[in-house]
C-alpha cells in the first residue's frame, strides 16, 4: 500500500503554501515552500510524467530550501517502526546548479533518523539537466522510534542551489517482511 497522498499530484488544490483537496479541507496532503508574488512548489499541468500535474520546485531567491514535505503519521498511512520501504518517484531537472559544495535536488525520510536519497557519498544532491524523466527508487528500513515522540515525513526538493526540478509519481511502499 502506497503510504504517500496524492503522490501523483491530481485531485489538489494550492492554497498559499498548502496543496489540499479542496480549499477549505482541514488535511493538507501536501507542504510547500512559498512567497507573496514568487510561488516555488507550484502544480504543472504541461510538464509531468504521465497524467498532469506534476510538481514543480523552482528557486526563489530569498530561500535557500525550496521543497515540498508530507507528514507520514496518518492513521493507516503512518511509517512502522524496523520496517523495510521503498521510495520511489520520477524526476526531471533544468539548469540545477549548487551555490555550495552539495547544493542540488535532494529527497528525504526523516523517521527517529534523517535517511536522504538522491546522489553520491560526496554530493548527496543530483545537479544538472536530464533530457527525460528519470525514475529514481531507493529502499530504507525505519528506526525502532519511528512515530514516536516526533512526526515521520517525507521532503524533496531544491537545497542551496539553482533551477527547476519536476518530480512526479511519488510513492512510499512498505516491502515485505524477509522472515
Amino acid at each position: 500500500t502506497d503510504i504517500i497522498r496524492h503522490g501523483d499530484f491530481s485531485g489538489i488544490l494550492h492554497s498559499d503554501r498548502y496543496f489540499k483537496e479542496t480549499k477549505d479541507a482541514k488535511a493538507v496532503e501536501w507542504y510547500g515552500a512559498y512567497s507573496p508574488n514568487q510561488a516555488t512548489t507550484e502544480l504543472d499541468e504541461e510538464i509531468c510524467h504521465d497524467a498532469a500535474p506534476s510538481m514543480r520546485i523552482a528557486k526563489n531567491p530569498d530561500k535557500d530550501v525550496n521543497e515540498i514535505m508530507q507528514y507520514l503519521d496518518a492513521e493507516g498511512r503512518k511509517l512502522k517502526p524496523n520496517t523495510k520501504y521503498r521510495l520511489s518517484f520520477f524526476l526531471k531537472l533544468q539548469n540545477v546548479e549548487p551555490l555550495v559544495s552539495g547544493g542540488g535536488f535532494t529527497a528525504n525520510i526523516w523517521d527517529d533518523k534523517n535517511v536522504w536519497f538522491v546522489g553520491t557519498s560526496s554530493n548527496r544532491a543530483m545537479c544538472g539537466t536530464t533530457s527525460g524523466w528519470i525514475a529514481q527508487h531507493f529502499e530504507f528500513t525505519t528506526g525502532p522510534k519511528t512515530n514516536d515522540g516526533m512526526r515521520s515525513y517525507m521532503l524533496a526538493g531544491l537545497r542551496n542551489a539553482t533551477g527547476t526540478v519536476w518530480i512526479d509519481d511519488v510513492r512510499l511502499e512498505e516491502l515485505p517482511s524477509e522472515d
